[in-house]
Order: structure tokens, then C-alpha cells, then sequence
């Protein structure tokens, strides 16, 4: 017998792999630089969109989680309440709930003047990120601060604005005495428009409390106030700040040693990247609209709110008022966060996590490009479902919480989170 010849025979026949093994070994050490070889480049962008901001997503949902259990804990604990899970956030806001409901039970009324959060994107990120899901190259997106919301728009400046573009110094401590200007916090002052706030003189809009026959408000006043208001007021305070004063300038050295400079378009010089605190117009260049949305989202998760201010006006004291007032002054402005400022950005979460699926389920019909990011693209799946979740429950608990300190009248005293 021919050891050799039958050798030969038996190998002669081709040998079949699966496709996915055959892929494998094909693939196999692909990274993040190898997307482009085998995905499309508005793909390839909305890919990378998708995952940071699903690992946004994730960081944050975690972040606000941990902030509003410690909050609710802090509610809970300062008013008498022990038994409960301090890092559970449905335990202690639970908690909390029926601390304040039990106080206010007590006969205790109390009026909440808040000023709410403010959220701002970072605009130049969002437009870099939607440059790779363009597909007219030829087509040139207006610049920044025409996309986002009039007078919402800044940057940071190291020099002097361009030409006819609005300026302005923004002076932040604890407390701005001196402010004369857009107060972002409680003002304590004159207020040139809308106070929303207890108001020392004449009230010319609705009084929640008592209206005197001068026209003096014994309680919250909405409207403007021919007097000193004690809240937060739309237009120009005069007195102190207890947040940030924006007081519009003509120059950087007006602003000089007092403040941060910004200019509410472009300048020669940037100091820190441009940012939107109002909403952001979609961009009008066609392009992928799964990678413009994972964009948007990706700017939403990313960006950065500041804590408003809560002062509380006790209109009728009791045992524990005290007690109360200083807490929820300290920790309802952690929840209030989460509900008017995070809260509102995260708000299509639910609909990211959809678009993620999506993404990844698309991908079995481009196997090769599918295979540089499926793992990551699959833990993705997983972790925004789970982070939307808490998400949820993070913000309708904050929600809960606040709506049981603001409760007043009849249905005072009774826990509100189910």
C-alpha cells in the first residue's frame, strides 16, 4: 500500500469552516481603528456616537442614582427616620416621604421658592460629532450660536468678543452682593420683572397668600414687584445674588478681576468650549438620522447642570419646622436637579435604548463590520436598558419627594411615592 498516494487522496478534498469561525480568524485583533475598513463612514460615526453615549449614559444614570438615595437619605435621617436602606433610592426617598408628610401633618405650612437648575451641552462636541454623519460634504452647518436658542448661547473669553456680539461678566460666590444684572440663583433686591418670590411692596401679578388692600402680597408673588423681592427674578436684580450675576458689559475690561468674560457668539480667543443652555437646533445639512440622534444623545448625556436654589418661608411654624426648613433648603435643590435639569435631558433615554437595538440588530447584514464592535455593541444593548431603568426611577422618586414638601392645604401630611 502507498502511504503517500493515500494520504494525498484523503487530503485532496477542500475542508469547510463556518462562516462565523472563518470570519474569526479572518478578523481576528480587529480594534477601533479597523472600523473604518469594514463600516461606512456615517456607520462608522454613529457607531462610535452610540457607544460613548451609552457609556455616558451608564456613568450618569449611576451618578445621579447615587446623589438622590444620598439626598433622600439625608430628608429621612435629619427628620427622624432610621429604618431604611440609605443606598436603596426608593427606600430612603420613601423615607423621606413620610418624614415630611408626618411633619407637615403636625399643622406646619410652609411656601417653597426654588430656582431651578441650569443645564448646558457643549455645542462644538455635538457639531464635531454630527460632522461624520454628514453625507453632503458640500453642505456647511450655520455656526454655533445660530443653532442654539437666542440669548442661550456663550463662550469663555480670553479677549474681547467679535464684533457686534453681546458680552457679559459673570460673578459667582455663595452670595453676590452687589448684583445688577441676571441673578441665576435667589434674589434679594429690586426686581425689573417677573419675581417669583415673596415680595416686601406692591405685587402686580397672582399672590399665593394673603393680598392686602395696598396691594401687598403676603406670600409668594408672581409677577413683578414694586419693592424687594425675596426669589428668583427673570429680569434685572438689584441687591444681593445667592447663586451666579450675569451683568452685561461692553469689554472684557469692565470685567477684569471681578468675573469670568463671555461673549454670546464668537471670539479671538477661547478660554473654555462653547456651550448652549437652551435647546439646539437639529442640524440642516442631510445626513444619517440614527447618527444625528445617537449624537444629540450623546450631547445630552454629556452635559453639565448646576443646582438651583430652594428657600423656604414657614407661614404657619410647629414642632420640627426648623428642622425642616434646613433640610429640604440643603437637599431639595440634589433632587430638583435631577427632575428640571438631568432629568429633562435624559428624558428620551428610553427611546436611545431603542435606537441601540436597532443599531445592533441592523448589523447581522454587514458581518464584517458588525464583528469589529458586536461585543461592545451587545454590552451596550444591556447597559442602557439598565441605566434608562434607573434613570426612571431615579427622577419619579426625585419627583415624589418633591411634590411631598411642596403639598399644602388638605392633602398635606400624606406621603405622595407609592
Amino acid at each position: 500500500m502507498n502511504l503517500h498516494n493515500s494520504y494525498s487522496r484523503r487530503t485532496a478534498h477542500p475542508i469547510f469552516l463556518p462562516a462565523a469561525l472563518v470570519a474569526a480568524l479572518l478578523f481576528a485583533g480587529c480594534g477601533d481603528e479597523d472600523v473604518d475598513k469594514f463600516c461606512d463612514t456615517s456607520l462608522s460615526a454613529n457607531i462610535d456616537a452610540t457607544l460613548e453615549a451609552a457609556k455616558l449614559l451608564e456613568t450618569r444614570a449611576k451618578m445621579i442614582e447615587g446623589d438622590v438615595a444620598s439626598a433622600c437619605a439625608s430628608i429621612a435621617k435629619d427628620l427622624g427616620e432610621t429604618d431604611f436602606n440609605e443606598a436603596s433610592v426608593e427606600e430612603a426617598c420613601r423615607a423621606a416621604d413620610r418624614a415630611i408628610a408626618a411633619h407637615l401633618e403636625l399643622g406646619i405650612e410652609i411656601d417653597i421658592i426654588a430656582t431651578p437648575p441650569v443645564c448646558h451641552i457643549d455645542a462644538q462636541a455635538r457639531v464635531d460629532c454630527e460632522a461624520g454623519c454628514q453625507i453632503d460634504i458640500e453642505c456647511t452647518e450655520p455656526e454655533l450660536h445660530v443653532r442654539c436658542e437666542e440669548g442661550k448661547f456663550a463662550v469663555e473669553c480670553d479677549v474681547d468678543c467679535e464684533a457686534n456680539v453681546e458680552a457679559y461678566c459673570e460673578l459667582s460666590g455663595d452670595i453676590v452682593a452687589d448684583c445688577e444684572g441676571s441673578c441665576q440663583g435667589y434674589c434679594e433686591g429690586g426686581c425689573e420683572g417677573s419675581c417669583s418670590g415673596t415680595c416686601d411692596g406692591v405685587c402686580n401679578g397672582t399672590c399665593e397668600g394673603e393680598l392686602g388692600g395696598d396691594g401687598r402680597c403676603d406670600g409668594v408673588c408672581k409677577g413683578s414687584c414694586e419693592g424687594t423681592c425675596s426669589g428668583s427674578c427673570s429680569g434685572t436684580c438689584s441687591g444681593s445674588c445667592e447663586g451666579s450675576c450675569r451683568v452685561e458689559v461692553e469689554g472684557k475690561a469692565e470685567c477684569d478681576a471681578r468675573g469670568d468674560f463671555y461673549c454670546r457668539g464668537g471670539c479671538t480667543k477661547e478660554v473654555s468650549p462653547p456651550r448652549c443652555e437652551g435647546s439646539f437646533e437639529p442640524p440642516r445639512c442631510e445626513g444619517d438620522a440614527e447618527c444625528h440622534a445617537s449624537c444629540e444623545a450623546q450631547a445630552n448625556f454629556a452635559a453639565e447642570c448646576t443646582e438651583g436654589s430652594i428657600h423656604v418661608e414657614v407661614r404657619a411654624d410647629g414642632e420640627g419646622a426648623a428642622e425642616l426648613v434646613d433640610t429640604l433648603e440643603a437637599n431639595l435643590p440634589k433632587l430638583l436637579l435631577v427632575v428640571e435639569g438631568y432629568g429633562q435631558l435624559f428624558k428620551d433615554a428610553g427611546a436611545f435604548v431603542r435606537s441601540v437595538e436597532r443599531l445592533s440588530a441592523g448589523l447581522r447584514n454587514n458581518f464584517a463590520c458588525a464583528l469589529v464592535k458586536i461585543e461592545a455593541l451587545g454590552n451596550a444593548v444591556a447597559s442602557t436598558a439598565a441605566a434608562a431603568a434607573s434613570v426612571s426611577v431615579t427622577v419619579e422618586f426625585s419627583a415624589c419627594v418633591s411634590a411631598s414638601a411642596s403639598t399644602s392645604g388638605a392633602s398635606a401630611g400624606e406621603p405622595t411615592c407609592s
